[in-house]
C-alpha cells in the first residue's frame, strides 16, 4: 500500500482506494461509483472505462489502440482486442499488425458467447462510460459476473450502436496459481446457470433465434464442464440434472461449433458425457 500511495502522490491521475478484499465485483463497483460521483476529483469527467486484472499486464498501446477503435468522435460504444493466455514465466513475443472488425449490436451480443473474438471477459475491453451508469456487478456470483455485466452493457446500447475489435494481442492474461480462474470447480459456480436463464429470457423477448443459439451454445460448454466435475465428485443427482440440461442445449452448440476453440482444449471424450 505504501508503494501505491507513493506512486499516486506523483501522478495526479491516479487514486488509491484502501479497503478490505471483498472480491472483484465489489472492487469494480467501488470504482464505477467513484466515476459517476459528482465532483469526484475529476474522475466523473472521464469518457472510458477499462477493467485490468491485477495479475495481468497490457501492451503500452493497449488503451490508445482501444480508444482509437472507439472512433475519433467516440461513436462506438465499446472496443476490444485479442489476448494471450500465458504463464508468468513465458517470454514476451512480438505483436504482429492486427486487423480491425466492426460489429453491430446484434452481432456483438452473439460474439460475447464465442471464445474467439469479443468473448465474455471484461479485461480485453474499453467501455464508453455513459452506457455504464445503470450497470453494476453482481457480487453474489462466485463466478460468471463478467457474463452478466457484458450482456447488460450490450443490451442497454441503442439499436444502431457498434463495437470495434482488433486481432492484435494487446492483453496478457497471466495464469497464476491460486487465482480465481485456476481454482477449478466449486459448486458455487452453478449459480451462473441462473444468469444464463436471465439472459436467455431477455434474448427471447427482445432479440432473434440466432442470438439465442449462441447463448445456448456457450451454456452447453459451461454445463459440459460442470457435468464432468459432478461425475468426478460422484454427485449423482447433480450429474443427472446437468446432463439433462446439457441435452436441451446440445443441438444449438453443434449448429455453430466450428466457431469455438474450446472443443479442441477439452477433447472429444468430454463431449460424450451428454
Amino acid at each position: 500500500m505504501d508503494a501505491l500511495n507513493r506512486y499516486a502522490a506523483s501522478h495526479a491521475n491516479m487514486r488509491v482506494i484502501d479497503k478490505r478484499n471483498e472480491g472483484p465485483a465489489v472492487a469494480r463497483n467501488t470504482a464505477l461509483d467513484l466515476l459517476f460521483e459528482s465532483g469526484g476529483g475529476g474522475y466523473d469527467r472521464q469518457e472510458y472505462v477499462a477493467f485490468v486484472d491485477a495479475d495481468d499486464w497490457v501492451e503500452p498501446e493497449f488503451l490508445q489502440t482501444l480508444a482509437a477503435l472507439c472512433g475519433a468522435d467516440g461513436s462506438r460504444a465499446m472496443s476490444a482486442c485479442n489476448y494471450r493466455w500465458q504463464k508468468p514465466t513465458d517470454r514476451h513475443f512480438k505483436n504482429k499488425n492486427g486487423e480491425t472488425v466492426v460489429f453491430d449490436k446484434l452481432t456483438a451480443i452473439e460474439q460475447i458467447f464465442i471464445d474467439r473474438y469479443l468473448f465474455v471477459p471484461l479485461w480485453n475491453k474499453l467501455f464508453k462510460k455513459k452506457y455504464l451508469a445503470d450497470i453494476r456487478f453482481d457480487s453474489s456470483l462466485f463466478w460468471g459476473e463478467d457474463l452478466a455485466f457484458s450482456f447488460a452493457f450490450l443490451d442497454g446500447l441503442p439499436p444502431d450502436a457498434t463495437v470495434g475489435y482488433t486481432t492484435k494481442k494487446l492483453y496478457h492474461y497471466i495464469k497464476t496459481k491460486g487465482s480465481l480462474s485456476s481454482l477449478g470447480f466449486n459448486k458455487r459456480k452453478l449459480k451462473v446457470l441462473d444468469t444464463f436463464d436471465m439472459i436467455k429470457s431477455v434474448i427471447k423477448e427482445k432479440y432473434t433465434p440466432r442470438q439465442l443459439t449462441y447463448a445456448n451454445a456457450w451454456e452447453f460448454l459451461v454445463v459440459l464442464e460442470f457435468t464432468w466435475y459432478m461425475r468426478r465428485l460422484k454427485d449423482k443427482d447433480g450429474y443427472k440434472r446437468l446432463k439433462q440440461r446439457g441435452k436441451s442445449l446440445k443441438k444449438d452448440y453443434y449448429a455453430v461449433k466450428k466457431e469455438y476453440k474450446l472443443m479442441r482444449r477439452m477433447g472429444g471424450a468430454a463431449f460424450r458425457l451428454i
